[in-house]
């Protein structure tokens, strides 16, 4: 199994990070170490972490734990979307179809597929580290669009 990590511990080494990059360099260094992922991915991994450790198979997940790459493009209600995490299902295979509801992505290829990208679980993780108005779309989306999908 992979090296689990606790909310604490990634916590720690949040602000541990965050106060080394302001002392170096002040804002521009904590926008930097923001810009990196490096702290968003550490939550990735906390909640990896508890999946993990309520049972979920390993297999599943996707990326899978201690990787952030190969995260599922996943078509929504406005757009595709990379997802930070997904439990993709263990008994339906992805199938390319065109997307044919109407909307904004109608006619364009998915690669996944409707059966597919409706039994995944789709868990998205955000912070507050840096100004929101700088993901604003995507947090009106969530507002509506995510719970709809």
């Amino acid at each position: 199994m992979a090296n689990l990590i606790t909310l604490q511990n990634a916590l720690n080494e949040i602000k541990k990070s965050i106060e080394a990059a302001i002392k170096s360099n002040g804002t521009e260094g904590k926008n930097n170490l923001i810009r990196s992922q490096k702290p968003i991915k550490l939550l990735h991994e906390v909640v990896k972490s508890e999946l993990l450790r309520n049972k979920v198979n390993p297999d599943l997940l996707n990326p899978p734990a201690g990787q952030s790459h190969g995260e599922l493009s996943l078509a929504g209600f406005f757009k595709k979307k990379d997802q930070d995490i997904c439990i993709v299902p263990n008994n339906v295979k992805p199938k390319k179809e065109t997307l044919n509801f109407q909307g904004i992505l109608y006619g364009q290829e998915d690669k996944f597929g409707f059966d597919f990208t409706e039994k995944t679980l789709s868990i998205n993780v955000r912070s507050q580290l840096s100004s929101s108005s700088k993901n604003f779309d995507t947090l009106y989306e969530r507002t509506f669009a995510e719970a709809l999908n």
